[in-house]
């Protein structure tokens, strides 16, 4: 209990930072510079997907499972598999700049972020798995809060600094230093079997299993890499900065929902579901069900309580003219939360064919519902998309789950 406190202290530290960052992100920069800056971030995180290749929903189940004489073998086969896949993608990525999606000047720090990012994400799933999710959050710290309180600081203190060139620099150098511990913490928790060769045999057993994941995966986030890029071609660059910023409130509350439910309840639900212990994976899925509806409803009371002095302290006309996403947005949010729990159900039980197809047929979901809304309101079209993306995956994975426990019994 008393570890689980720590994390959610710490989680709340993190995410105080990010939102000091938000604030003095809206405050000194452009609305424009705002949205430049959640493209890049969103940009970075979908291309972390084929770097990943989702090759962790294999992996983490492995180690998990496995000996401890063979779990450095494992992540020592993993990281060789993730280097093959850096060297054959990332370059690819020059095609974001060619296409002028994101200007030639945040190019380098791009690339950094790219590799820091996926690796820093890689790790922390594996610190996660091994049960040390206290570390994985104190990792999670370093890679995204210290360096928005440096930033934040600055911006105050510091008006020179106020760029996305600097808040770019800040992230990478805090990515690299995240990476370091967390591949320290890494080797001291799983000592054995670093010095057996890499086993292809057991890398390609993992990419036949996570290729259809790696596919829906990629569908599903493509919305959100997509809508920023779809809002701005339809309301314009000022206006996407009011999007990114309230997107980025109710990302907060996601993450530390994640933080405080589901990043402690699933190792519990995987190891119920390997010890066939029915009952008990009942109780933590309904525990993890109350929680998070319970959690995402609370923050979507208070975000709209706070919103009104949260833009006081901004003080940009656009925000305040803007706030009516903001509604649509807490809507999806909690819905959002609360389907990620029959989502950890089907994954725990090996049912990764049914989030597979869910998470494909909503990327069409969503492309059908913004192009029937923006007959409505152009304004309002994405955000209200994205409530019909997530009560489809609601009712698809919990439909699902249901005929999973029929055939069951």
């Amino acid at each position: 209990m008393l570890i689980r406190l720590f994390n959610i202290v710490l989680r709340g530290i993190t995410l105080a930072s990010k939102f000091a960052l938000l604030l003095v992100l809206a405050k000194y920069l452009e609305p424009s510079s705002v949205g430049l800056y959640g493209l890049i971030v969103v940009t970075v995180a979908y291309g972390m997907y084929p770097l990943g290749f989702e090759f962790y929903t294999y992996s983490t189940r492995e180690v998990i499972k496995a000996n401890v004489d063979v779990k450095g073998q494992y992540l020592k086969s993993q990281i060789a598999f993730h280097g093959w896949l850096y060297l054959l993608i990332t370059p690819l990525f020059i095609l974001i700049f060619y296409c002028e999606l994101l200007p030639w000047y945040v190019a380098p720090w791009f690339f950094v972020l790219l590799i820091t990012e996926h690796s820093n994400q890689e790790l922390m799933r594996m610190l996660v798995a091994i049960q040390k999710p206290l570390m994985a959050t104190f990792v999670l710290f370093i890679r995204h809060g210290l360096w928005a309180l440096i930033i934040a600081f600055l911006f105050v203190f510091v008006p020179e600094t106020r760029s996305v060139e600097a808040v770019l620099i800040a992230w990478s150098i805090s990515g690299i230093l995240s990476f370091i511990v967390a591949m320290w913490q890494v080797k001291i928790a799983i000592t054995k079997g670093w010095e057996l060769p890499i086993d292809w045999v057991w890398i390609k057993r993992g990419i036949k299993i996570a290729l259809p994941m790696f596919l829906g995966i990629m569908s599903l986030n493509f919305i959100s890499t997509l809508d920023r890029y779809w809002f701005e071609s339809l309301v314009g660059s000022d206006a996407l900065g009011a999007y990114v910023f309230y997107m980025a409130i109710t990302a907060a509350a996601v993450s530390f929902i994640d933080a405080g439910v589901f990043s402690f309840t699933y190792p519990a639900m995987v190891a119920a579901a390997g010890a066939e212990d029915r009952e008990t994976f009942g109780l933590l899925l309904k525990k993890m069900f109350y929680q998070a509806l319970f959690l995402s409803i609370t923050f979507a009371f208070l975000i709209v309580v706070f919103i009104d002095f949260l833009l006081m302290l901004v003080g940009k006309p656009v925000y305040f003219e803007m706030k009516g996403l903001l509604y649509p947005l807490l809507v999806m949010m909690v819905i959002q939360v609360v389907s990620y729990v029959p989502n950890y159900a089907l994954y725990t039980q090996n049912s990764d064919r049914a989030i597979i197809t869910s998470n494909i047929l909503s990327s069409m979901v969503f492309i059908l519902s913004v192009s029937s809304l923006i007959i409505w309101n152009q304004m309002l079209a994405i955000p209200v998309a994205l409530i019909c993306v997530y009560l489809f995956l609601l009712v698809y994975r919990y439909i699902s789950y249901r005929k999973l426990i029929k055939s069951q019994v």
